[in-house]
């Protein structure tokens, strides 16, 4: 689904709109979370994107991250290969929502 999504020339937006990047480049040759892909996103998006923002609505307790916590923990729980891994690195995400407000989605791995 990444490659599909995320290797093109442009990609959909938060808002399903395709953004390109002026320069080029394509998004799907920025390293995850690093900087080149913040840049990336800011070039292309043009709002100023964090280092480490997730896409599809990150800071929404129904946005995408938000759903996939879900999986994360339920996977870091069963003790799936290189789950802890992907769950700490999930967590080091720099936009989160504010679960205060909607819960339901504020669900961890159990140890």
């Amino acid at each position: 689904l990444y490659n599909v999504n995320f290797s093109g020339a442009s990609i959909p937006n938060d808002s399903r709109k395709a953004i390109a990047d002026p320069l080029g480049q394509r998004y799907i040759d920025q390293a995850c979370a690093s900087q080149a892909q913040a840049d990336w996103m800011t070039r292309a998006d043009g709002r100023t994107w964090e280092i480490g923002r997730m896409a599809g609505y990150a800071s929404s307790t129904l946005g995408n991250p938000s759903i996939m916590q879900l999986a994360l923990a339920v996977a870091a729980t069963s003790g799936i290969p290189n789950a802890d891994h992907a769950w700490a690195t999930f967590m080091g995400r720099t936009v989160k929502p504010d679960y205060g407000t909607a819960p339901q989605f504020a669900i961890i791995p159990r140890k």
